[in-house]
This record gives structure tokens, sequence and C-alpha cells, in this order.
């Protein structure tokens, strides 16, 4: 485990309040500079119909076990990129392996560690979905970080109780936790739903980091989950792109924000680009590529894919690169880095 532990921040409190408001944002009414960005080329309810459609296929291929559609392609994506981004040595194929079967036990693994965390993520993707009608609480993300580290720690789904840190960021006092959670979702159920404050509550939740270990799959679990209850299309850090992804997080710290939420929509983009020709609905299938300026691939064979391809991703982090702000990124912290 490359979390840094230690019993004490240091200059907390001053320092990391300033940061906490910063990132507060305002509440219900919309931001103009929000408001105003052209950067996805997907309205709002053509968002919505892609959701419903995603959620209710996804629903069906579970149910009914059917391989190779928008619920394995998906899970399988969502699992190996946020596992693979922590760290984890399984390949592409073993992460399928381990969705297929729900098994914790590879015969060819190493690193038992890795198959029991990331069964354990293949289970808490299908709970994201199961609990789409609850709104998002304290307890309810203490949930989401049981699901995901059962058996991997000894108390999962508990508070933090020693201090921690990531890099040079400033996290919560184990004491604060509780108090800055219970703050950080009051004032994120009043905020009206957008990608941008699903983004702004990701930055501060991972500033607060208020789990022993996990934080940033947690968070980016939250992210995923508040999308679709938004209908808004979800997005799926990639590891291809976390270079992008930490440098944008460090630039949202420290008060530019643009960055970090063209990333959200690039892979936003990249996202609905990977499932909507493996939409049922075949005329929103053709409205969503049309949209985007996508052909449709031609399948030849029905084994699914794992994330983008390498020239969505390169097409979609271009437009991150377009929106203005230079992004610098520390290789060497980065591409290691567990949050």
């Amino acid at each position: 485990m490359s979390l840094e532990i230690g019993t004490s921040i240091g200059v907390f409190g001053y320092m990391f309040n300033r940061l906490f408001n910063l990132l507060a944002g305002t509440k219900r009414e919309k931001n103009p500079a929000d408001s105003s960005r052209a950067d996805m080329p997907l309205s709002r309810e053509l968002q919505r119909q892609f959701v419903r459609s995603y959620i209710e296929q996804t629903a069906s291929e579970r149910e009914g076990g059917i391989p190779n559609g928008v619920y394995e392609t998906s899970i399988v994506s969502f699992v190996f990129n946020h596992e693979r981004i922590e760290g984890s040595s399984l390949t592409e194929w073993q992460t399928r392996t381990v969705f297929e079967t729900r098994d914790t036990v590879l015969a060819d693994s190493t690193t038992p560690g890795n198959v029991r965390e990331t069964a354990n993520h293949t289970k808490m993707f299908d709970f994201l979905f199961d609990s789409l009608d609850r709104e998002l609480t304290p307890e309810f993300i203490k949930e989401i970080h049981l699901q995901l580290m059962a058996g991997v720690m000894d108390v999962p789904g508990q508070w933090k109780i020693l201090g921690n840190g990531v890099g040079s960021v400033i996290t919560a006092r184990p004491e604060e936790v509780p108090s800055l959670i219970d703050r950080l979702v009051s004032e994120y159920n009043k905020f009206e739903p957008s990608l941008e404050n699903i983004v702004r509550f990701h930055v501060r939740f991972e500033t607060i980091h208020p789990f022993p270990d996990g934080n940033g799959r947690v968070g980016r679990a939250i992210a995923f989950r508040e999308c679709l209850r938004a209908g808004l299309i979800p997005f799926i850090v990639t590891d291809a792109s976390k270079e992008t992804y930490y440098a944008s997080l460090d630039e949202f710290r420290a008060g530019t924000t643009t960055p970090l939420i063209s990333y959200a929509e690039a892979m936003q983009v990249d996202f609905v680009s990977t499932i909507a020709p493996m939409l049922a609905d075949r005329s929103l299938s053709d409205s969503l590529l049309g949209k985007l300026g996508i052909e449709r691939p031609n399948f030849k064979d029905d084994a699914g894919f794992v994330g983008p391809s390498t020239k969505s991703l390169k097409s979609s982090l271009e437009s991150v690169e377009k929106s203005g702000s230079e992004i610098k990124s520390d290789h060497k912290t980065h591409r290691t880095r567990r949050i």
C-alpha cells in the first residue's frame, strides 16, 4: 500500500478550511461560467435518453446473463481502469475472468489481494445500480466503501482513525471527517444536478480523504452513480489518461476548474462513443453517433472491449488540451499514486 499514513498533518486547520470553502461552490443557482460551456456536444435531453436506455439495457443484460453487451463492457472497463490506476497488476483479461466467474482466486495470479479487490469492485458496480433510487448520504458512502474493501481491510466502511495524505495535498484530520462529510453531502444535495457540481463534490471528497484506503475508487464510483442519477452521461477515469486526471485535480484545488471539467466531458464523450453502438435502441444509437460525428463500427466478432480505442482517447484528450489551461504532471508522483 502506497498510501502515506501519519499521526499529524502539520498546519492543518487554516489551510484546509480555506481550501474546503474555495471548493464549496454556489448552492442551487447556476454558475454563468458553467452554463456557457459548449464542450459537450450532446444536449441534456439526449443525455437523459442515453442514460435511461443504458440503465434499462444494463438491468436486462445483467438479469439475463447476456455477455458482451453494454453491461459487461462498462463494468469491466470501470473495474479494470479504476483498479489499474491504483496499482493493480491484473490484466484486462484477468479482470474479465473475475467478472465472469465472480471468483476471488485466479490460478495464474500471484497477487490475491488484487483479485479480491477486483471481485469486490464488480459487486460494488452492481450495488451502484441497485441503489440509484437512494439519496447520497454519509452512511451510503460508507456502504460503498464496505462493498469495495470487505475482506481487504480490518474495518471496511469506517472513517479513518489515523491521519493520511496524498503527496502534498492536505487532507482532513480523523476527528474532522464526520462533520466535513456531513457538510459536503448536505451542500451537494442542495445543488442543482450538473457535471460541474459532481466534479466539485469529487474534488472536495478526495481532499477530505475520509477512509484509510480506497478513497479514489469510492470517489470515482460516487461520480459515476451521481451522473446516472442526474441523467448525465457517466465517465470512467482511464488508466491511459490518469496523468491528466491527477494534474487536473491539482489544478482544480489551485483554483483553476476548467481542466478537470473538460477532462470529465472528454471521458463522457468517450463513454458514450463506446456504449452507443451497442444500444438496442438503434434510433437513439444513430442519433448519438451522428451528433458525435462517429461512424458506426463494424463489429466482426462478439469479443467485448475495455475502455476507449486509442484514436478515441487521443481525440478526447486533445479536447482537454484545447481548454486553454496548460496541464502539468509529475509522472513519478502520479504513476503509482493511490487515492
